[in-house]
């Protein structure tokens, strides 16, 4: 997302906050739809966003990207379960013809 703009206005347009922040309508749309857009206010039959409603969203999506990111990075495989190897195993001997499986192939070498 991009360096936010200073500005002596008070709120922007939605196409305006839009093309402020680098995505577009639909995105924008998208984010109404989950309920992650900010808040919007109605003036007569304007739609208005607040500085302060960009502002909170921004900082939400950095800190949901952060918490992407943090939760991403691979961590120890929890006791029961298999390693990406013997996943991987497994499932080749799911689709091996009866009579082409052997117990060395497909058995677990813990």
């Amino acid at each position: 997302m991009p360096e936010q703009q200073t500005s002596s206005r008070a709120s922007f347009s939605i196409d305006e906050f839009c093309r402020r922040n680098g995505f577009s309508r639909s995105f924008f749309y998208a984010l109404k739809r989950r309920g992650q857009a900010p808040d919007i206010a109605y003036l007569g039959n304007l739609q208005r966003i607040t500085l302060e409603s960009e502002a909170a969203l921004v900082a939400r999506m950095r800190r949901s990207q952060h918490l992407k990111e943090r939760n991403a990075r691979p961590g120890p495989t929890p006791p029961g379960a298999f390693s990406f190897a013997e996943a991987q195993r497994k499932r080749q001997c799911a689709f091996l013809p009866l009579n082409l499986l052997s117990r060395q192939t497909c058995t677990s070498s813990r």
